[in-house]
């Protein structure tokens, strides 16, 4: 065999990587880290497949170990030429084992089923070796070369080829048939029993009843008695029983009729009780027939009702909050109007004094204080103010009567009240001025100048806020009045339609329309129901009058229960007695069946022949075993000899310890005979131990392997050897690849070949 390429889809840390082995030695020096032994551990894989994935450690679950850390498909193919074939083996593997997959594929693209249905176990059709004897033989992990005893299967394939190359049978499963019969015929430990145990057992019973056969014989006569009079006391509670039976049954009829008796009564009473709510129904519809009412015009016409109500109080709100921004604004304009007029005095006065009479003042106009100037402004605002409120309020009586006549009262008072104020002002003004002569005094640039700005802060404050009003309010507020009259007008004819609906029916009281139509789709319904359930019940009725007439004639009155307690009486009684003869009859069939004399004899007879018989294969068993011992044990000698001698001949080359001194255990382990003694393999270096691992795979590769030589996989195998050893080993791999396709993984560049 011969391994060309593989691809990794996903496996360890290798996803969608390629990697070709064309040469017969394939050297793979990189840095730890770089995936030597994932490489290593995928071509093992591809070949064996995995474990079962159940450990929970990751270094014992190569699931766990090797699932692609970026996701996706885990698996990959490997290329590899067989007997001048090329095949590719692809496998995809999941988290158990019942998700794995594989499939194998010859040169020319086409499944092939060469080495088994699914591939499955290609590493065993190909090499012939399990998975455990392929990690000991040909596959080489780094610090994993095993120097302990073989595994059976490694034992068996080498006893095969030394007895002339057929598969052989294991002798490990020979030996333990041969126990297992061995058992079978008389078991070790107690309380287990072989076949010569029960035989024994049973001869020691029969020895036992043939001394007592005659008291057995007249045992059995005195309980035959005791069973008769139990059977004529079953027999007399059998007829108790059927008499009683009969009892009970002609009163549960007499109790079947007083249950149809009660049905009767309540199937009346649901009548009446249905027919009493029918005639509510029936005076609630007021001579209406339910099924002609049109629920859902009604109920549409609730739904919009109840809407449009709520789109009125919208409307009604924003004509409220319309009306106020717009009084708002009128008082605004009013307000500016007569800061505008005294703006303009300021200015008149700043421009030039004309002249003056007294002390100091103009004989044409007087300069005005500033207290007398914000009375003013605030006069004419107040005066545009009730003005507007008359105007409006007239203008509201016709639409809103109290509102109307709220704003036009309060506009009124207003308009008195300020007359009422200028005039009294104008005549202490006059009164003042003819008596006392006092001119005003003559105010100076400065308080002009500071008054004057005064009044264009405010103007522009007012001009700031009218900007912030919308100039439409009053085509507003006439769209919002005609909406309003739309949806009133709309309102009360919609009320006025429901109510006249609902008056058709008889209703206990209506303050919610919407609960006055879900009242009248129920009433509909249970009328419906209603209408069909008194028929019904009326039906049944009379069928019972009918059917049932004159029945309470023919049942007498029967104390039931008494009836019954004198059935679970003789009931009990019957099983206790059924219960005793079943032991009556148990007994006397031990004592009968012990009493024949004559079969016990007989039986006693067979039992020692056959004992006889089986304790000649009992003793050719353990003769056999013993054999089998014996010849496996010289056997293991002789397949053992071909791999000792080609393990000395490598430890020779590699200039290894005590190349003449080793021999192998029985077991496979190996033994160093030096200084006169025998040592283990753990006495010495890892170094030594390491080269003598090496060897011992290297001559059972050769021993197992007869038909193809298989690929070797060193994955850094010599990291204990001294610079001497480590070059001495280097040249012998490289003689190795003359024959075997070998692929070396190592980190170090002094290890690199």
């Amino acid at each position: 065999m011969r391994l060309i390429s593989c691809y990794i889809a996903g496996f360890g840390k290798f996803v969608k990587q390629s990697f070709s082995f064309s040469e017969m030695l394939v050297v793979i020096k990189e840095d730890n880290g770089w995936g030597k032994t994932t490489l290593a551990d995928f071509i093992q894989c591809m070949l064996y497949g995995m474990d079962g994935g159940r450990s929970k450690s990751i270094d014992a679950n190569e699931r766990l170990k090797y699932e692609p850390w970026q996701g996706g498909v885990f698996g990959g193919s490997l290329i590899f030429a067989y007997n001048g074939r090329k095949y590719r083996i692809e496998r995809t593997f999941g988290r158990t084992a019942s998700g794995d997959s594989a499939r194998l594929f010859d040169e020319n693209e086409v499944q092939s089923f060469a080495f088994g249905e699914k591939a499955e176990h290609l590493g065993e059709a190909l090499f012939g070796v399990d998975r455990d004897s392929y990690r000991r033989s040909v596959y080489i992990p780094q610090g994993a070369i095993e120097t302990g005893s073989l595994p059976d299967d490694m034992k068996n394939r080498l006893l095969a080829l030394l007895s002339g190359g057929g598969q052989g049978e294991n002798v490990e499963i020979a030996y333990e048939r041969l126990d297992l019969a061995e058992k079978a015929l008389r078991a070790r430990r107690k309380p287990a029993k072989g076949k010569l145990d029960l035989i024994e057992e049973r001869l020691q019973a029969i020895g036992q009843a043939l001394v007592n056969c005659d008291e057995w014989q007249r045992q059995a006569q005195e309980l035959r008695g005791v069973l008769r009079e139990q059977e004529g006391e079953i027999a007399a509670c059998n007829e108790r029983l059927e008499k009683t039976q009969a009892a009970i049954e002609q009163a549960a009829r007499q109790s079947e009729w007083q249950m149809r008796q009660d049905v009767y009564q309540q199937t009346r009473t649901q009548l009446s009780e249905e027919r009493t709510t029918l005639e509510e129904l029936t005076a609630f519809f007021n001579g209406v027939e339910p099924s002609t009412v049109n629920v859902k015009g009604l109920q549409d016409a609730v739904t919009e009702f109840y809407s449009l109500r709520a789109a009125l109080r919208d409307t009604e709100t924003e004509l409220a909050k319309t009306e106020k921004t717009l009084l708002e604004r009128n008082g605004l304009q009013t307000q500016f109007t007569a800061c505008d007029k005294a703006k303009k005095t300021y200015e008149r006065l700043m421009a030039g004094k004309g002249e003056t009479t007294g002390a100091g003042t103009s004989s044409s106009e007087k300069l005005p204080s500033k207290s007398m100037t914000v009375w003013g402004v605030a006069r004419a605002a107040l005066w545009c103010v009730f003005l507007f409120l008359v105007a409006f309020g007239i203008s509201q009586i016709s639409r809103r009567t109290a509102l109307g006549l709220g704003l036009f009262s309060g506009g009124t008072i207003g308009v008195v009240g300020l007359l009422l104020t200028w005039w009294l002002r104008k005549r202490h003004a006059k009164k003042r001025k003819d008596n006392e002569k006092i001119p005003y005094p003559e105010a100076g640039e400065e308080e002009v100048l500071r008054d004057y700005r005064e009044i264009e802060r405010e103007m522009q404050e007012i001009s700031r806020r009218l900007a912030a009003i919308p100039s439409d309010l009053a085509q507003t507020c006439q769209r919002l009045t005609a909406i309003k009259t739309q949806q009133k007008q709309r309102l009360e004819k919609l009320e006025k339609g429901i109510v006249e609906f609902l008056q058709r029916f008889v209703f206990r009281e209506v303050y919610d329309y919407r609960v006055a139509v879900s009242v009248l789709k129920e009433n509909i319904v249970s009328y419906a129901r209603l209408r069909g359930a008194v028929g019904d019940l009326q039906s049944r009725l009379d069928v019972m009058s009918k059917d049932w007439q004159g029945e309470n004639e023919r049942f007498a009155q029967m104390d039931l229960q008494a009836l019954k307690r004198e059935r679970a009486h003789f009931e009990q009684r019957k099983e206790i007695l059924l219960s005793e003869r079943a032991k009556l009859l148990s007994r006397i069939e031990q004592l009968e069946e012990g009493a024949r004399k004559e079969e016990l004899l007989a039986e006693e007879e067979y039992l020692l022949e056959e004992k006889n018989r089986l304790e000649e294969r009992w003793n050719a068993i353990r003769m056999t075993k013993e054999l089998l011992g014996r010849a496996q044990e010289n056997m293991a000698t002789r397949y053992l000899e071909p791999v000792t001698q080609r393990c000395r001949a490598y430890l020779r080359v590699l200039k290894g310890f005590g190349g003449d001194g080793l021999r192998f255990s029985a077991d496979g382990a190996p033994l160093i005979e030096e200084n006169g003694g025998t040592h283990e393999i753990a006495y010495y270096s890892a170094g030594e131990r390491e080269l003598l691992g090496f060897c011992t795979r290297i001559a059972l590769m050769e021993a197992l392997f007869t038909r193809d030589a298989p690929v070797l996989i060193l994955d850094d195998p010599f990291v204990n050897l001294d610079d001497e050893k480590l070059e001495t080993a280097k040249r012998f791999v490289k003689e190795l690849s003359k024959k075997y396709q070998i692929l070396y993984f190592t980190c170090k560049t002094e290890r690199q070949i």
